[in-house]
């Protein structure tokens, strides 16, 4: 290999290197994903007065109130210590039977998906890990599914109710890199369903996800 092609490889890589921490100093967006479980707040009670409602005696009502969920997150770091993030939540799917008298079921399953911003505030605490807080507002989307036997007779078979509501939530960061990092978090996403799906319902999201600056 002569002279000149070294120093053209030397000044290349000398080149990458400088881009790359230029990258790393200058790291403000960021995206990343992530998956997790959520966890309904659906009421029997609720779900019950609506049978009674009805004119049906609900004898039992058994939820299914935990499902897996995932999440789409975009996001921009103005400081160290605040960042503004959009997402798209998909919390999964809840289920209940309701029995009823005379003799009867109500079966239901409710979808949850939406989109929201959240603000951001990063508490450095020790080497690389940080804790962090978020206030947001997000616009979700419950579409409910049911089915009926017995003395049950659906006038329809879906209903679906949109709300735009309050979310907060905590958790702690880590970054394993400048560019790379992975956050735990907890988040409530409040006011959920409505009175034609059944209950309205604050959910719980526990959720890792992993993120990439640039």
């Amino acid at each position: 290999m002569n002279i000149k092609k070294l120093k053209y490889l030397n000044h290349l890589a000398l080149g990458l290197l400088l881009l790359a921490a230029t990258a790393d100093a200058r790291a403000q967006f960021f995206v990343g994903i992530s998956a997790g479980q959520s966890k309904a707040g659906l009421n029997g009670g609720d779900i019950s007065s609506q049978l009674l409602d009805l004119g049906f005696t609900s004898s039992s009502v058994s939820l299914s109130d935990k499902t897996t969920s995932y999440g789409l997150k975009l996001g921009y770091q103005f400081t160290p210590y605040v960042a503004v993030e959009g997402n798209y939540t998909d919390l999964g799917k809840y289920s209940y039977q309701a029995n009823v008298q005379p003799t009867g079921s109500l079966n239901s399953e409710l979808t949850v998906k939406g989109y929201g911003l959240d603000l951001i505030g990063t508490l450095p605490i020790i080497d690389k890990f940080s804790l962090l807080g978020k206030a947001g507002v997000q616009r979700m989307k419950t579409d409910g599914a049911f089915s009926g036997s017995g003395s049950i007779d659906l006038v329809t078979s879906g209903a679906s109710q949109t709300s735009t509501t309050g979310k907060l939530g905590f958790g702690v960061q880590y970054d394993v890199t400048k560019n790379l990092g992975l956050r735990l978090e907890v988040e409530r996403f409040r006011k959920l369903g409505g009175s034609a799906l059944g209950s309205v319902f604050d959910a719980d999201n526990y959720s890792l996800g992993v993120f990439f600056k640039f």
